[in-house]
């Protein structure tokens, strides 16, 4: 979170944000880039980087890859959505070898159709496989898996990351609530 009387960029040059994103927030309020930044895995990675809750952006991911999921060639993009969605709702050991299998199944089915709304898909599936499987705070490894998630599923509908950005939005705790109070 920023502490009092830091600017926002010196804020997200604390908590290692790139120098482009630096130069983009300007003299924006934190609330000012939350609304009006256009790339998903800038509001991802923030949101992980002041506290979001590892399994909310899984499901971010998750929905975000559901965007996407009727451009899949199979069923198996959404059994791989939904196996990361139960993972991420009830973290046991049964679901995640549940959600292990769909995720092996859709990276293998994604790089046969080589299809982006299956990758969107996988990439949902390795984030909360990751997430379960390691308990590092300092590894975003499994918010790198959330924005390919994004990335892919853009590329699937042929569109802009405005449609990941607004689901961000809406499922995400809004770090500038805090930061800025």
């Amino acid at each position: 979170m920023a502490i009092k009387n830091q600017t926002f960029t010196q804020h997200l040059h604390l908590i290692g944000a790139c120098s482009i994103s630096r130069e983009w927030a300007g003299d924006k309020t934190a609330k000012q880039a939350w609304d009006e930044c256009p790339y998903a895995n800038w509001l991802l990675w923030w949101s992980a980087k002041d506290g979001a809750d590892k399994w909310a952006i899984v499901l971010v991911a998750c929905e975000i890859a559901r965007t996407a999921v009727h451009l899949a060639k199979s069923q198996v993009a959404l059994r791989a959505i939904e196996a990361a969605e139960k993972l991420a709702n009830d973290p046991t050991d049964d679901n995640l070898e549940a959600c292990r299998a769909a995720c092996i199944v859709a990276r293998h089915t994604a790089a046969d159709d080589d299809n982006n709304a299956t990758y969107a898909a996988y990439a949902a599936a390795y984030a909360a496989t990751y997430v379960a499987d390691y308990d590092d705070d300092d590894d975003a490894t499994y918010v790198a898996y959330a924005t390919y998630a994004a990335y892919y599923a853009a590329a699937a509908r042929s569109s802009s990351h405005a449609d990941s950005c607004a689901i961000i939005r809406r499922m995400l705790k809004q770090p500038w609530q805090e930061s800025e109070s």
